[in-house]
């Protein structure tokens, strides 16, 4: 049996879903509050270095990272499930292949791009930060334009195409089939 979902509960699910996210990344922020400090190395060069000392100390990072990273990392792998799972629902807008695909090109991107920024660690921050810039920018805009332009083309080209096509109905080609919407776009 098929039922639709009312729009108030996929607002509340995703609600729900990101409401651990907002409440680590607070408590994260409140307890263990990040500061700057200056480091000189022994090559005399100056390091600013962010540190989150704060209530709990050193460890208490890398604890709020891996909770977070955990949790991110449990959402992914029901959406992952849950693609598989409705892959052939026929549906214009079916979005599970796309949301595996994107899926596929992040996890792709993060296991060719961190190997890359270990590799180059002692090139300096600056090439770090354009290697992670550069590979969260190509991320966003591929997995952006794995969801949207497919749609895009749907609406924009595809029905544009369908409503300037005329149709003939007669076989004399008198153009009897013509529609009032697609006749005034042909003359």
């Amino acid at each position: 049996e098929i039922k639709a979902i009312p729009d108030w509960q996929l607002v509340l699910f995703v609600a729900v879903t990101v409401l651990p996210v907002i409440v680590v990344l607070a408590l994260w922020t409140g307890i263990g509050t990040p500061s700057a400090v200056v480091e000189t190395q022994t090559d005399d060069k100056v390091h600013i270095v962010c540190r989150s000392d704060g209530l709990t100390g050193a460890a208490g990072t890398y604890i709020f990272f891996f909770i977070l990273v955990g949790y991110i990392g449990i959402i992914l792998v029901f959406g992952a499930m849950l693609s598989v799972a409705t892959r052939n629902v026929v549906s214009t807008f079916n979005e599970s292949r796309l949301i595996a695909v994107s899926i596929y090109n992040l996890v792709f991107l993060s296991c060719s791009v961190i190997p890359i920024v270990f590799v180059l660690q002692n090139s300096g921050p600056v090439v770090i930060w354009c290697i992670e810039v550069i590979a969260i920018i190509y991320g966003f805009s591929a997995t952006l334009g794995l969801q949207f332009i497919p749609k895009m083309y749907g609406i924009f080209i595809r029905d544009r195409l369908k409503e300037t096509k005329p149709t003939q109905s007669g076989s004399n080609g008198s153009g009897e089939g013509l529609t009032k919407s697609n006749s005034a776009a042909i003359f």
